[in-house]
């Protein structure tokens, strides 16, 4: 998961003939005139490259093929090769999609930005993870695909009794493009014996590439010592302070947020306005001596995710081209998704000075709904004899479990542990799978329904430990029915440029579902025996 972004947004205006011909320059997958949307003729090339889904049936190619140099293939019958060839029968497309040649064709894996298919021939398939695949799954998402359960690889570790979900990976990592390490703290675990056993779990209609998974330890001197990593990646060996008040729009809510106790805060979105702020203000009795933070264990309520869905919505059928210009183009530093990411917004945390000014000491985020992560945000020091804290926050975003003053006793560095071994669900060894994540030009894919077990051996120089996991990879939300039913490349443009002014739009679309979107969710998750 990419961390929090902040950027300077400029405002702009303008007026309705500019805007038609920004528009038309930035969508590249459609020409956009100042009246009417056409797409590429759909009797030529439109047919052949849409996936698609009528009544129930697939009539599309098996696999739509991205090239990074912006052909397209569109291949009826297809198999890979053991020399990372794609050879099939088809059609290729020029940049114009214009139709070049008909016939067999032997492509090259690595030439490959993205490819789409409504086939799932097996997950040890080198192209899988570059495969968009389209599923029906609206059975499975309880009324629309809006609700479905995602995104993003989810692990679990023991907490001493049982495996607990305790992380979910790079979150933000949506295409190859954005692929990004993410930590997460293990907050909870309680590995015990000479191996440690972390279970990594495919429970969306998702594609999961992981490239790394690998333990952070670090030993603790007492149960009260506890390590922190800050906002700016430094782990810290720290002390906590909890806070005497705590109060928000509802009023009192020390309860809520002074245990790690899965008793968690949250409001509902604003009624109007999906980037609407709110406020909680704390305050800790001690201003203890030398550095401190505040630490928040957070994760994201379903808005992030509702708005993500959306944007796939708009994309629609042509989400393939947009991707692929993306890997083509190499645009990881994507400004269209930091100004989305800065109009949700992270945890803004200010401190209270001597004379009564709040100065903005940083930003916690964690992205992603599913598992909670530990951060700590370093304050600045301030000449008071107590600590006052003030959090801004998108009303309706976050839900937060606890927040406490984190006093630094001094940094420290990690003991990396790699894994020795990866068991599938049968609990037999598979030196294949961790050969993939030992080699840091493979990939650990998983489908829907896979589950593996990665083996660490425990370190043997401390009692007690601090655990966070570090993994690096990305993932590919399926296609689903309903996002392949419409482009609405105008509303893409506004939510890219304008998010803001789209997310105001936005605002009855999810207030509508608001109240049962959590429940559908979590109820539309693969189900899996994941104690077993």
């Amino acid at each position: 998961m990419m961390k929090y972004l902040k950027v300077n947004i400029k405002k702009y205006k303008v007026i309705s003939l500019s805007l038609i011909c920004f528009v038309s320059l930035f969508c590249t997958s459609y020409n956009l005139g100042p009246f009417e949307v056409t797409n590429y003729p759909k009797r030529e090339v439109g047919d052949l490259l849409s996936i698609e889904s009528t009544s129930g049936k697939h009539e599309s190619p098996n696999l739509k093929v991205h090239m990074l140099n912006g052909m397209v293939y569109a291949l009826d019958d297809w198999s890979t090769t053991d020399d990372n060839l794609v050879s099939g029968s088809g059609q290729l497309f020029g940049t114009n999609r214009d139709l070049i040649a008909d016939g067999d064709f032997n492509i090259p894996i690595d030439k490959i930005a993205i490819a789409e298919s409504n086939t799932i021939k097996n997950t040890f398939n080198p192209l899988t993870p570059m495969i968009l695949f389209t599923a029906t799954v609206s059975a499975m998402c309880l009324g629309g695909d809006m609700d479905c359960f995602g995104s993003c690889p989810t692990f679990y570790i023991t907490n001493g009794d049982s495996l607990v979900l305790m992380s979910e990976g790079f979150s933000l990592s949506s295409n190859p493009v954005w692929e990004e390490s993410d930590i997460d703290a293990l907050y909870m675990a309680k590995p015990s014996g000479p191996d440690i056993r972390l279970r990594v779990t495919n429970e969306a209609y998702e594609t999961h590439a992981i490239r790394r998974a690998r333990l952070f330890a670090f030993p603790r001197s007492s149960e009260n010592n506890r390590v922190f990593r800050t906002s700016d990646g430094d782990f810290y060996s720290s002390k906590l302070m909890y806070p005497t008040t705590c109060f928000a729009e509802e009023g009192d809510i020390l309860s809520e947020i002074l245990m790690f106790d899965n008793d968690e805060r949250y409001t509902e979105a604003d009624e109007y306005d999906l980037t609407a702020k709110e406020y909680i203000n704390l305050s800790f009795d001690e201003n203890p001596e030398g550095d401190v933070g505040l630490v928040i264990a957070l994760r994201q309520t379903l808005l992030s995710t509702f708005v993500y869905y959306k944007i796939l919505d708009h994309m629609g059928s042509r989400r393939g081209y947009d991707m692929a210009r993306l890997i083509r183009e190499k645009k990881a530093d994507s400004k269209s998704r930091k100004r989305i990411l800065e109009a949700l917004g992270g945890i803004d945390v200010q401190i209270m000075d001597g004379d009564g000014n709040w100065l903005y000491a940083g930003t916690a985020y964690e992205a992603g709904p599913i598992a909670k992560d530990v951060v700590a945000v370093k304050l600045p020091p301030i000449d008071s004899d107590i600590v006052n804290i003030r959090l801004e926050l998108t009303k309706g975003l976050w839900r937060i479990d606890q927040i406490a003053l984190a006093q630094f006793e001094k940094k420290v560095d990690p003991l990396i542990i790699n894994p020795i071994g990866v068991e599938d669900k049968m609990g037999s060894a598979n030196n294949n799978k961790l050969d993939m994540l030992l080699d840091s030009d493979e990939y650990l894919t998983t489908i829907r329904g896979d589950q593996y077990d990665l083996i660490f051996p425990m370190p043997q120089r401390a009692t007690s430990y601090e655990w966070f996991l570090e993994s690096k990879g990305y993932y590919l939300e399926w296609h689903r029915e309903k996002w392949l039913e419409e482009d609405n490349p105008l509303a893409l443009v506004e939510i890219q440029w304008f998010p803001e002014k789209a997310l105001k739009k936005m605002t009855p679309s999810y207030k509508s579902i608001e109240d049962r979107y959590e429940e559908k969710f979590w109820n539309s998750r693969y189900e899996m025996d994941i104690n077993k």
